[in-house]
């Protein structure tokens, strides 16, 4: 059996606690969020590999309202980036985006991570209220 590479494995949690814009006042005002982007490898015995880790990355957002650096490098270990989510303009109902991250060197390849990105804005109230 081959053992994944490191270009394989990659994580993108999101830093901290990041659940979907959903209230009101979530989805009224301009979010700058921290997204921690890793290569994680198989083995522990990988030391040389790990050290000698480096992409560098192009990042996209599939969507204008999530604006996103243009490129990133990341080492072994875990690095993060900043994302600008502005979902004051976004109509009514649910909206989901994607950052990806391709390899500058191997575009064809396609994405090496994903992270979705979900705003939900509701239908305000008739009168104006925020209270049933």
């Amino acid at each position: 059996m081959q053992r994944p590479s490191a270009d394989q494995l990659w994580q993108t949690p999101l830093a901290g606690t990041a659940p979907p814009l959903r209230e009101p006042e979530e989805a009224s005002r301009v979010h700058d969020l921290l997204v921690e982007v890793g290569a994680e490898f198989a083995d522990a015995d990988l030391a040389r590999e790990r050290l000698a880790f480096e992409r560098r990355l192009s990042l996209s957002s599939s969507a204008a309202w999530v604006q996103v650096p243009k490129t990133f490098v990341t080492l072994h270990g875990t690095r993060s980036f900043k994302v600008k989510v502005d979902p004051r303009k976004l109509p009514p109902g649910a909206h989901y985006a994607e950052i990806r991250g391709v390899d500058s060197t191997e575009p064809a390849r396609g994405p090496l991570f994903r992270v979705p990105v979900t705003v939900i804005r509701t239908e305000p109230m008739p009168d104006g209220s925020t209270t049933w």
